[in-house]
């Protein structure tokens, strides 16, 4: 799991997340999951990085290998 390097703990300073008394709100991601901005980003996030990404990756590679660039 990822952490944010600072967050704001109960009393309103930030602190180290480590340090921080954080609690998760469960009960919030069902209301989350039923807007549809958060449905678009998920999609766009999924779609760049596992579509589109790979091919950019590739064809970098074949650019470089193609001019002789490549180690």
């Amino acid at each position: 799991m990822m952490w944010p390097i600072l967050t704001k703990g109960q009393s309103g300073n930030l602190v180290i997340a480590m340090q921080a008394d954080l609690v998760v709100q469960y009960e919030k991601l069902p209301a989350m999951f039923q807007t549809v901005t958060l449905w678009r980003q998920i999609i766009l996030s999924v779609v760049l990085n596992w579509i589109i990404g790979p091919f950019v990756s590739v064809s970098a590679h074949c650019e470089l290998v193609a001019y002789g660039r490549l180690c």
